[in-house]
């Protein structure tokens, strides 16, 4: 993730074990979700994630639910954020997977915003692309 340094991000990056190459990495599992990511979202503005199984990886999709499957954004992890913080998935979202219902379709859900958001960007760009020209 990269953005410039006047916006003072701070970023935290839970790893899976078995995702990563470090076999010290926390890791989530039967026993329930890692108290870690609860902690990585404390005082958050932003909690965003994504699909457990990324488009070109279906085969993988049973392994990674079973990897996973205590891995998910749901209100009580964003409780541990700012009272004020937003939530985010690039979509399409999974209810009940990496987001939970409550959250995915909650008052701190800004999905369909991004959506939106993203649709008039590639509206612009096609315009771009098919007619060469930006209108100022």
């Amino acid at each position: 993730m990269t953005a410039p340094a006047i916006v003072w991000l701070r970023r935290d990056l839970r790893l899976h074990r078995g995702l990563t190459d470090d076999d010290d990495a926390p890791a989530g599992g039967p026993t329930g979700p890692d108290p870690l990511l609860v902690e990585a979202v404390a005082g958050a503005h932003v909690v965003t994630t994504d699909v457990w199984t990324s488009m070109g990886f279906e085969a993988e999709n049973e392994e990674r639910k079973k990897d996973f499957e205590d891995w998910q954004v749901d209100a009580e992890m964003m409780k541990a954020a700012r009272k004020d913080a937003l939530f985010m998935h690039c979509l399409p979202a999974h209810r009940g997977e990496e987001v939970s219902a409550e959250v995915l379709d909650g008052p701190q859900s800004v999905v369909w915003e991004e959506a939106e958001n993203r649709l008039h960007v590639q509206k612009a760009l096609m315009e771009f692309l098919l007619l060469g020209r930006i209108e100022s």
